[in-house]
């Protein structure tokens, strides 16, 4: 079982990013705050429904999806969204998360905060609990945290020289 796509808009540093991913290992490089984090939490989220980081739903949704001198035409159109394909044996699965603004009619305050999540597998709703029944992903975090990842990773790349695909970051 692996990842092969994931789609990024609105959330955390990224307005916008598509990537392929390959059935091997991925390197991801670059310099420190370009997003290495929030492309690692973008698959915790669509394994989980939850982030290792944020305490709050809002605290995803990027700079852009929010700013507050934009025009409002919110309601059924997401905030951000996390979307991505696994491949398994017994055949793909989708995963999409979708921050909605509610509209003020569904009880929220005007100029309130709140944020619905939407959870879809294979486009049908889901709940955050049903996840992990759908594709059993094997996510762990490690001991050490992001600098233990980024002395395993220098390791792999020393050590072994099947690296799938490395992306670099800007």
């Amino acid at each position: 079982m692996h990842l092969s796509q994931l789609r990024l808009s609105n959330f955390r540093n990224y307005r916008h990013l598509e990537l392929a991913l390959p059935p091997r290992l991925c390197l991801f490089i670059g310099e420190n705050a370009q997003g290495k984090t929030n492309l690692l939490e973008s698959i915790y989220l669509l394994a989980t429904a939850s982030s290792p980081h944020a305490t709050s739903d809002g605290e995803l949704i990027s700079f852009w999806a929010t700013h507050p001198d934009e025009p409002s035409t919110l309601g059924e159109a997401p905030l951000a969204r996390l979307w991505g394909r696994v491949e398994r044996r017994d055949g793909p699965l989708t995963v999409e998360i979708l921050w909605h603004r509610p509209s003020t009619g569904s009880g929220q305050r005007p100029g309130g905060v709140g944020l619905q999540k939407r959870i879809r597998v294979n486009d049908i709703p889901r709940r955050a609990a049903d996840l992990h029944r759908h594709h059993r992903l094997p996510v762990r975090e490690g001991p050490g945290g992001p600098r233990e990842l980024g002395r395993v990773a220098e390791r792999l790349q020393v050590e072994h020289g099947d690296v799938g695909r490395r992306v670099v970051l800007p």
